[in-house]
């Protein structure tokens, strides 16, 4: 009798601590995503400034630029 209750004592502190693994697996899942989509934005907001530098300390591709836009190649400008 008292094997059987220990037995079923252990059963149950075994699905409690899997319920538990499934829920800190789905958390650190939930915090992973977070960081990606956080790593993304900056590596592009990064990309877009370089691109500005790039932009600013060369003025001939900027000429080029500009006439892409005046030749409705390219959008205009947004401010």
């Amino acid at each position: 009798m008292k094997l059987d209750s220990t037995n079923r004592w252990l059963t149950s502190a075994a699905s409690i601590g899997i319920l538990a693994g499934i829920f800190f697996l789905a958390y650190e899942f939930q915090q992973n995503t977070v960081a990606t989509r956080l790593e993304a934005a900056s590596n592009f907001n990064a990309s877009f400034s370089e691109l500005e530098w790039f932009i600013a300390g060369n003025p001939e591709f900027a000429e080029l630029l500009e006439k892409g836009r005046e030749g409705g190649i390219l959008p205009p400008l947004t401010s």
